[in-house]
Formats: structure tokens, C-alpha cells, sequence
């Protein structure tokens, strides 16, 4: 019931067959009538209200009633034998008001959910509250005053839940914590004054898959016994000021640990050993660490990396790239980060993709005048570090070789070539070799097997302080998903980007040096989304983006700079949908028609564009046309309307087109106000996530990974911004004077000329312009355009020039 009903009938308990009673937000009932209690088939009842003072004592004898939820601010007490409800299973209460629990709590023993909120009032548990045997699940949450739990709280054998939240009192846990064998997840949240864990926690909770230690502040220390808990799945702790030293050793040893979030630990100095088995790893804001231990390279189950705030980082280990799983790696505001993957140590040589694999063996200095090796065979060899910059053999093999000592002070090899190499396992623990000279070797056939290529399939880097990236960008064969972001001193992308083959999403952010990009982007064959925004010093798209052939989605919003668009973009065969926003274009190419693929097309803001191409109403497909603030648009071509494939489009502000403020085609109709307009808006809209929807069908095959929702934020921002607003914005003050003083006359003369024209097009259908365009009086236009160019001042005319 949710209505303002005044009393509840006295009668209420003659509904004999009633199951579920739910009185919600009934604001005028002041109490409930004790016939309440002779509902004997009632197994749910809800209770909301801000209004009632006391509960009817008869609550008890609802026998039946598995569950209970009362929502109740005002009464102090709850009925005293509240535990006679025998097969009550789940309870939830809310009451800031009640000033205690009634003992008789304890002997509903059929209780398996329990959750208190807001008992602001209540200081402690009953002592016996360990007799709940039955009990599952435990919510203590808001309890404010609630300063220590129940000894007895280890009895709870079935105890599966346990969630402690904004227990502000709350200094410690009971050492019978650890009898809770059953435990699975042990949830501490806000409970700011909490100093520590028991010590022997890891030796009982044999169960427990997740611990989340959340705010905190207190806790100084966690116990070592932390490596015992064998069954820890997910391991999160933030907030923890106080916490100082470093986290237990035994985390390494935790054989079932998948997630790891530390997070807002100011005193971590380093990281601790990791379990092998972290699939996802998130660290940040912990301003002590100042790097990633090499052993990161060792885990080989890690999926994910996600690195914020992290100021005293300097660099990545190298091993990171040699994570055979990692899909996702998110680097976020990391100032003190000179570089990335390794990348101060090749920065200025790119080399090549295919011969760049990862040499963990060095020779520095080697030379071999003459040496002849027919058949040599080595079953077992191993190079940690090993450098062959010219190397020469035809045809190595080496089948078994043993060298338990070898040293190399000295060794030089100018020129080496290696056509077929095979080192199934090489060991070279020690080997001395004070002097060797080799002038020339001969081996018939030498193969090395190729190391195991990078699945990195997501990147993320953003609010980092870089110039530039490095190549081993390029070395990155799986990625699938790129986003550079906030990066205001990235000047250019690496021409090695033209190697990720694989890449299927670019998104360039505010970066506002970055002044063009690189031809290679030319080379991304797979690239299908392409997102441009707030690059204020981008002023050209390079020629080779015409051969991105697998393009569907492009996104050009906010760069200022950017007059025009390439020669080569039309030449996009698969373009789909085309957003141009917030840019000084200049012109829209002739040969735009020959996107033949082209759905949907925003122009939004398009500040110094004046006309479209005349071929533009030749686009084969095109379904969704949306042409919104563009000031000095003032023609568009004649043919619009008689496309096949557009059902409608959409026009605002553009006011030297029309005296509206906006208008809606949607086939040979204009309606300019009133209850049709809407309605045409409302069909062009439905037409609109039509398109959209399918749109996204086509795209269900082509495995585009998630980026954590950052990829399209711009871009969804411009939908709500745009999506039919009804006021002007603060580019239009030029043309808000005029529609304050004439606004009335106009629309009316507007209206009556959208009739003529209508008529004029039902007789000869020739009179096209004056159904689109809805100029009005010649004069008056023209008038208007010379107030908007007053009005912007010399700003208009400098970006048209």
C-alpha cells in the first residue's frame, strides 16, 4: 500500500488467507491494529513509515512469517517476545530510535539474514547472541555506538557473511572471529577507530575467499598470519592511514589469491611478494612506493594492471611485457614516470618489430677470426644476458653441449648472421674467457626459437607527464584498444604504431601539443573506432587515413586547429557514422559522397563552415543527419530531401537557414512548434537509436574489449548536451537581442511562409529551399547576418579567413 489511507481497518485480521502485507511511504497511519496478529498464513510482512510510534504487541504471533522489514524512525522499543517468531528467517531493521535489542532476539533460531541499520542508540549485542545457530548472513551497519561485538560470535557456525559498515565506535573484533570456519567474506567499511584483527585470523578462517578493509584509519598492522587463509580469493584494502611496514611476506604463499587492491596506503614503502596467481593487481595512491618489484614479470595468471597516482614511480620493470596473460594495463597520473616499457633505454631507436624480441643475453665485445663448427650439439643452454649486434651462421646446431663454468670478460662479434638458429636449451652458469678471437665462424644451420609474443589486448595511459612514447609501443602484436588521455606534453605517437596490426580502438584526448599524427596511423588495418578530442594544436589529419579500410566510427570534437580535412577522406569505405564537433572546418570535401558506407553524420558547431557540397545528397545510406550551431551555414544542397535512404533530419540554430530556432524535416514535411513537432521528434529520435542499434549488430564479431567506460565519455557528454535543448548557449547572445524584439513577428511570418511553401511543393515540387531553408524575408536575413557578425566581432571573420 502506498497511499496516505488513515487508519488500518480494526478488521484487518479477518484476511485470513493473506501471505504478503507491504505498507510502504503511509505517512498517516500513526499505528497498526492488533488484530495484526491473527494474519496466521501471513509469511511476509514490510513496514515503512515515518509516522508510527510503537508496534502492536500482537507482532509476535505471526507464526508464520518467514520475513520482516520494518523501516521505522520513531518507536524506542520493538515487542519484548519479538523471538517467539519460530520460523522467521530473514530480519531487517531500521530504526534510529530503539535504544536496544530485546533479549528474546536470541531464540528465533530459525533466523538466516540479519540486518541492523541505523541503531544509533543500541551500545552492544546480546551476550548470547551466539545462539543464532542458523544464522548466514550479518549486517551491522550505522550502529554508531556499537563499540565492541559479542564473544559469542564465534558460535555462529554457519556464519557464511559477515559486513561491518560505519561502525564508528567499533576499536576491535572478537578473538572468536577465527572459530568462524564457515566464513567467506568478512567486510569492514568505515569503521574508522578499529586498530587491528585478531592475530591468529589466518589460522582459523580456513573458508574465507574475500576481505575488503575499507576506511580504515587505525588499523596500524596486519597480523603475518595472513598467510594461512588458503582460500583467499580477492584481498582490497584502502584508506588505511595508519597502516606502517610493509604487508605480510605470506602473501605470496596465498595459492587461490585472483584480485589485489591496495589503495590510499601512504606509509607501503614497497610492494610485497605477490601470489603467482593474481589475475588483477590495482595500486594506487600509495606515495611510498617508488617501484614495481622485477619480480612482477613472474606472474604469469595476471590479467589486468591498473597503476594511479603513483608520484614516485620512475619506470615499468621490463619484465612486464613478458606477462604472457595481460590483457589490460591502465597507467593513471603518475608524474614521476620518465617512461614507459622499457622505453628510456631505446628511446631514439625504433628498430624493427620482428627483430626486437627480447634479448636477455649480452656480448659486448667479441671476435672469432676463424672458427669452423660443422656439427656442435648443446641439449641444455641457457643466455640471461646476451647482445649479438652483427652476427653471421648459416646453419647452427648444437643438439648437446655442457659448459658447467664460462666467463666472457671480453668478447666481440662486428658482424654475425644468424639465417636458422635452434637453442631448444642452453645453460651457461659460469664461463671465462679471458681472450678469443674467432675471425671466422662457420655454422650450417642455427635456429632460435621465437619468444612468447606480448597478449597485451588494452592500454590506458592518461595524466602522465610523457613527450613522447617510445617503440616499444609497436611491440605490443594483441593490442586491440588504445587510449591516450590528459597527456597536455605528448607530442607525437611513434612510428612504430604502424605494426599493431591487431589495434581496434584509438582514442587521443587533451594532449595539447600533439600536433599531427604520424603517417603510420595509415597502416592500423583493423583500426574500426577512431575518437579525436581537445587537441588544440592538431591542425592536419594525415593523407594515409584514407587507407584505414576497416573504419567505422570516427569522432572529431574540439580541435581548433583543424581547418580541413584530407583529400583521402572520402576514400573511408567502410565509415559508418561520422561526428565532426566543436571544429573551424572550413569546407566539407566535394567527393563526400563517396563514403558509401555512410549512416549517420553529426555536424555540430562546425564555426566557419557556410554551405555543403551539392554531391552531398548523393550518400547512398545515409539515415541520420543531425546539422546543429553552425552560425554561418546559410545554403543547403536542393536535392537533400529526395534522398531514399533519409527518412528525417534534424536542424538547430543555424540561423541564417531558417528564423527557427530549430526545425525537424521528416520527409517533405516541416513543423515547426507545437503537438506534430513533438511528435516528429519523437519519430526521429526512435529513428535514430534504430540506426544506432544497428549500427552495433554489425559490430558484434569484431571483438572490441572494454576500456573501463573512458573510451566514449566525450562523446556521451556531447549527447546530453545536445539532444534537443531548448535554450540557447553563450555563442548565441549575438542572436538573442534580435529574437527578443521581433521574435513573435517572425515566427508568425516564418509559419506562413512554411505553409506557401508546402502548397507550392504539393503543385510543382520545385520549391525545395523554402521548405529547408525557411529564410524568411531576404531582408531581414540578410540584417541578421550582419548583427551576428557584429556581435562576434572580428572573431568570425579571422576564423573564415
Amino acid at each position: 500500500l502506498k497511499s496516505a489511507i488513515s487508519p488500518l481497518p480494526a478488521n484487518l485480521g479477518q484476511l485470513h488467507a493473506l501471505e504478503a502485507l507491504v505498507l510502504e511511504e503511509v505517512l498517516r497511519i500513526r499505528e497498526l491494529p492488533e488484530t495484526l496478529g491473527q494474519l496466521q498464513r501471513l509469511r511476509i510482512f514490510s513496514l515503512k513509515s515515518s509516522w508510527i510510534d510503537f508496534l502492536p504487541q500482537s507482532l509476535p504471533h505471526l507464526t508464520s512469517l518467514t520475513s520482516l522489514s520494518l523501516d521505522i524512525p520513531r518507536p524506542e522499543v520493538l515487542p519484548e517476545n519479538v523471538g517467539q517468531l519460530s520460523r522467521l528467517q530473514n530480519f531487517k531493521l531500521d530504526a534510529p530510535s530503539v535504544t536496544g535489542l530485546p533479549g528474546s532476539i536470541i531464540l528465533a533460531t530459525a533466523l538466516q539474514e540479519l540486518s541492523l541499520d541505523r541503531l544509533r542508540n543500541v551500545t552492544a549485542l546480546p551476550e548470547q547472541f551466539g545462539q543464532l545457530t542458523s544464522l548466514e548472513v550479518l549486517r551491522l551497519a550505522d550502529i554508531s555506538q556499537l563499540t565492541h561485538l559479542p564473544e559469542s560470535l564465534g558460535q555462529l557456525a554457519k556464519l557464511r557473511v559477515l559486513t561491518l559498515l560505519r561502525c564508528e565506535q567499533l576499536q576491535q573484533l572478537p578473538d572468536s572471529l577465527v572459530l568462524l570456519f564457515s566464513l567467506e567474506r568478512l567486510d569492514v567499511d568505515l569503521c574508522e577507530r578499529l586498530g587491528a584483527l585478531p592475530d591468529a585470523m589466518g589460522d582459523g578462517l580456513q573458508g574465507l575467499t574475500e576481505l575488503r578493509l575499507v576506511h580504515c584509519k587505525a588499523l596500524a598492522h596486519l597480523s603475518p598470519s595472513f598467510s594461512g587463509l588458503s582460500s583467499l580469493e580477492t584481498l582490497e584494502i584502502q584508506h588505511a592511514e595508519s597502516l606502517t611496514g610493509s604487508l605480510p611476506e605470506g602473501l605470496c604463499s596465498l595459492g587461490n589469491l585472483r584480485k589485489l587492491e591496495l589503495a590510499s596506503i601512504p606509509h607501503l614503502p614497497s610492494l610485497p611478494a605477490l601470489a603467482l596467481t593474481l589475475t588483477r593487481l590495482m595500486v594506487s595512491n600509495c606515495k611510498g612506493i617508488t617501484q614495481l618489484p622485477e619480480a612482477i614479470g613472474r606472474l604469469g595468471a595476471l590479467e589486468e594492471l591498473r597503476i594511479s597516482n603513483l608520484d614516485g614511480l620512475k619506470c615499468f620493470p621490463k619484465a612486464l611485457l613478458a606477462l604472457p596473460r595481460l590483457r589490460h594495463l591502465v597507467v593513471k597520473e603518475c608524474g614521476g614516470l620518465k617512461a614507459l616499457l622499457g622505453d628510456e633505454e631505446a628511446e631514439g631507436a625504433e628498430g624493427d618489430v620482428g627483430s626486437s624480441q627480447t634479448a636477455d643475453a649480452v656480448l659486448p665485445s667479441l671476435q672469432l677470426p676463424s672458427l669452423v663448427l660443422p656439427s656442435l650439439q648443446l641439449p641444455s643452454l641457457v643466455l640471461p644476458s646476451l647482445v649479438l649486434p652483427s652476427l653471421v651462421l648459416p646453419s647452427l646446431v648444437l643438439p648437446s653441449l655442457v659448459l658447467p663454468s664460462l666467463v666472457l670478460p671480453s668478447l666481440q662479434l662486428p658482424s654475425l648472421v644468424l639465417p636458422s638458429l635452434q637453442l631448444p636449451s642452453l645453460v651457461l652458469p659460469s664461463l671465462q674467457l679471458p681472450s678469443l678471437v674467432l675471425p671466422s665462424l662457420q655454422l650450417p644451420s642455427l635456429v632460435l626459437p621465437s619468444p612468447q609474443q606480448p597478449s597485451l589486448a588494452s592500454l590506458v595511459m592518461t595524466d602522465l607527464p610523457f613527450k613522447a612514447l617510445g617503440p616499444s609501443l609497436g611491440h605490443l602484436p594483441s593490442l586491440q584498444s588504445l587510449a591516450l588521455m590528459h597527456m597536455p606534453a605528448l607530442l607525437s605517437l611513434p612510428d612504430s604504431i604502424s605494426h599493431l596490426s591487431r589495434l581496434q580502438e584509438l582514442h587521443l584526448s587533451s594532449s595539447k601539443a600533439m600536433e599531427a599524427l604520424p603517417g603510420a596511423v595509415g597502416h592500423l588495418s583493423g583500426l574500426i573506432r577512431l575518437y579525436l578530442a581537445d587537441l588544440e594544436s592538431l591542425c592536419a589529419l594525415p593523407e594515409s587515413i584514407g587507407q584505414l579500410n576497416s573504419l567505422k566510427y570516427l569522432e572529431i570534437s574540439s580541435c581548433s586547429k583543424l581547418y580541413q580535412l584530407p583529400k583521402s577522406f572520402p576514400e573511408l569505405p567502410k565509415l559508418q557514422s561520422c561526428v565532426f564537433y566543436d571544429l573551424n572546418i572550413l569546407f566539407i570535401p566535394e567527393d563526400f559522397w563517396k563514403l558509401s558506407s555512410l549512416k549517420s553524420l553529426f555536424l555540430v558547431k562546425l564555426h566557419c563552415l557556410r554551405c555543403l557540397p551539392e554531391s552531398f545528397s548523393q550518400l547512398p545510406r545515409l539515415e541520420q543527419l543531425k546539422i546543429s550551431h553552425c552560425y554561418w551555414l546559410d545554403k543547403l544542397p536542393p536535392c537533400l530531401r529526395d534522398m531514399p535512404s533519409l527518412p528525417g533530419f534534424l536542424i538547430q540554430k543555424c540561423p541564417l537557414l531558417s528564423t527557427a530556432r530549430s526545425m525537424i524535416v521528416y520527409g517533405s514535411a516541416y513543423v515547426g512548434d507545437g503537438e506534430a513537432r513533438e511528435e516528429l521528434l519523437d519519430r526521429w529520435e526512435e529513428r535514430c537509436w534504430q540506426v544506432a542499434e544497428e549500427g552495433d549488430s554489425d559490430d558484434e564479431g569484431d571483438g572490441r574489449e572494454e576500456l573501463g567506460g573512458v573510451m566514449s565519455s566525450e562523446h556521451d557528454e556531447f549527447e546530453e548536451e545536445e539532444e534537443f535543448e531548448e535554450e540557447w548557449d553563450e555563442e548565441d547572445e549575438g542572436s538573442e537581442e534580435w529574437d527578443e524584439e521581433d521574435e513573435g513577428e517572425a515566427d508568425e511570418e516564418d509559419e506562413e511562409e512554411a505553409e506557401e511553401c508546402q502548397e507550392e511543393e504539393g503543385s510543382d515540387g520545385e520549391e525545395w529551399e523554402g521548405v529547408v531553408e525557411l529564410r524568411g524575408r531576404r531582408e531581414e536575413g540578410e540584417g541578421r547576418e550582419g548583427m551576428l557578425g557584429s556581435e562576434r566581432g572580428e572573431q568570425g571573420e579571422g576564423r573564415i579567413a
